[in-house]
């Protein structure tokens, strides 16, 4: 995978022979292409204005028909794959969308139009990691084109990357030369991830005045006033978007969440059961987890640990990702025959940069009192709470990149033996405390 492509869909089909990405195309013409795929790009331009003209007319569903024929016929013809993509976006077909995208920018990698709708699709499933590649393509390609720098500030701001979210952000409405209310919201959520909370209420409320009931808005602004503690003008924000958008499941939840903090965990539960059971299907895992929240406040342990159980199970049925213990123990074996004391004395030492704040690392099992530690760390005016930055996989991962090494992680230690790399833990040393900034814990 580059910056510029993605990897294309398994090549899995359905008994007619249609392609599992539910495009309408068969496989043969889409995911399931020979690699190089044949060169058949050209396509009746007749034929192409009459699909144009009917997706214009928004008949997506002749439209569809007339581009299925043409795509058949020629697989690589960027037009027709760019109708076709638009038509079944419009149709809420997403994944059919996505895969048709990727296959243009395959062919056309500098057609900004369809990256930037590529990473508006990836964004809205909630894949940002396969979001980022699309949104700094976006940036390099037009980086004065204010929506670029909008792409890759939703992108940071979904992975949690503040800093580097408030950047483009502030970039992005420079660019614009006007106060897109969107991109202001955006902007007080980066500020309130670093923990900024007035200067992020204050964008909120400029966001809200001059584009008010905004629903994404209102939610986020309600959320900072739940972290903050003041629970009734988040309610009274709630208020507002249950006025014109009813039967919400992100309002629900966190109402639930402040009826919880509030002591009124029976409230709570009504609250939430009675949305699930109205909209007649199973509770969503994070809907669990709350559940689960407020069944443990009322002391109502087994029913709590039945609650958080199920969340996890849903959450290894969407997502997949179960423990993939060969892996783990893989990495322990290769630790071990790393990390031993021969080993180590071995191994060179990084320098102290007396120009930056120093790392302290708490190490310990969940619920072993790290949380407690670092909270009681944190009262110095000296120190700054880092929680738990996930920045240990970036240092095995661009490692053997910084070692020149053939090896990964841990075995790419082995290479600090060589004159060349003499001063790789200075340079390991520098990325992290350099991702450490950009995730805004380097200031107290």
């Amino acid at each position: 995978m580059t910056d510029t492509t993605l990897d294309r869909p398994a090549a899995t089909t359905v008994a007619d022979g249609a392609c599992a990405c539910n495009s309408g195309l068969r496989a043969v013409s889409c995911c399931a292409q020979p690699d190089p795929a044949p060169a058949s790009a050209e396509a009746d331009e007749g034929a192409l204005a009459a699909a144009r003209a009917l997706a214009q007319a928004g008949d997506r569903a002749a439209a569809g028909e007339a581009l299925i024929v043409i795509l058949d016929a020629a697989p690589r013809n960027a037009e027709a794959l760019r109708l076709l993509a638009e038509v079944r976006r419009a149709e809420g077909r997403r994944q059919s969308a996505i895969a048709l995208l990727t296959r243009l920018l395959a062919l056309e990698p500098q057609d900004a139009r369809s990256i930037n709708q590529l990473t508006m699709l990836l964004l809205e499933r909630g894949d940002s990691a396969a979001a980022e590649p699309w949104a700094r393509a976006m940036v390099r390609l037009t980086p004065d084109n204010p929506q670029a720098h909008n792409l890759m500030a939703m992108v940071m701001t979904e992975q949690g990357r503040a800093v580097i979210g408030e950047h483009h952000c502030r970039r992005a409405l420079e660019l614009a030369g006007k106060r897109i209310p969107l991109v202001v919201a955006n902007l007080a959520t980066n500020l309130l991830n670093q923990g900024k909370v007035d200067e992020a209420r204050a964008l909120y409320r400029e966001s809200d005045a001059a584009a008010p009931n905004n629903r994404q808005t209102l939610l986020a602004w309600a959320r900072l006033e739940e972290a903050d503690r003041k629970l009734d003008a988040a309610s009274d924000l709630l208020d507002r978007i249950e006025a014109f958008s009813r039967d919400d499941a992100a309002v629900m939840l966190l109402r639930a969440n402040i009826l919880r903090r509030q002591a009124s965990p029976e409230a709570a539960l009504a609250l939430l059961d009675q949305g699930i059971a109205g909209r007649g299907a199973p509770a969503r895992p994070v809907e669990q987890i709350e559940r689960g929240k407020i069944l443990d406040q009322m002391r109502r342990y087994d029913d709590a640990w039945a609650a958080f159980t199920d969340a996890k199970a849903r959450l290894l049925q969407i997502t997949g990702n179960g423990y993939r213990e060969a892996e783990v123990q893989q990495l322990v074996q290769a630790q071990k025959s790393v990390f031993r004391r021969d080993v180590i004395d071995l191994l060179p030492r990084a320098g102290v940069r007396d120009d930056v704040a120093q790392p302290i690392f708490i190490l310990g099992f969940p619920r072993s009192g790290t949380t407690l530690l670092e909270q009681t760390l944190s009262g110095s005016p000296l120190i700054s709470a880092g929680d738990e930055l996930p920045l240990i996989h970036v240092l095995a991962a661009v490692m053997p990149q910084l070692f020149d090494s053939p090896t990964p992680y841990p075995s790419a230690l082995s290479e600090l033996w060589m004159g060349d790399h003499l001063e790789g833990l200075d340079e390991l040393r520098d990325v992290y405390l350099k991702r450490a900034k950009q995730l805004g814990v380097m200031t107290p």
